[in-house]
């Protein structure tokens, strides 16, 4: 029952368009950086270049996605970074087999 608690909760963080974008751009980073351990994080700006969100709604979509296990969410200086939570990744794998 608890695992279906969070993967309601992981399902209703991307039914939000944007928060599926700014989800799947974390989620490429990671894959394309496998192997490089300080590489695996990236900086919420670079994430965000193109995308035409002010940032108390990126502020909004990040904490959501937090809220549901999808990312972790860190400083690096004056920097936020961002980071893919595998484990959540590997529930939602598992259940949709």
């Amino acid at each position: 029952m608890k695992e279906l608690k969070t993967l309601s909760k992981v399902f209703k963080a991307l039914s939000s368009p944007h928060r599926l974008d700014l989800y799947l751009r974390i989620k490429r980073h990671h894959d394309l950086n496998l192997g490089r351990e300080k590489k695996r994080t990236c900086f919420l700006s670079a994430l965000c270049e193109g995308w035409n969100v002010g940032a108390p709604t990126v502020s909004h979509h990040l904490k959501e996605l937090v809220n549901a296990g999808l990312i972790e969410v860190g400083k690096d200086g004056k920097y936020v970074t961002c980071s893919f939570n595998e484990k959540t990744a590997l529930l939602i794998n598992k259940v949709l087999e």
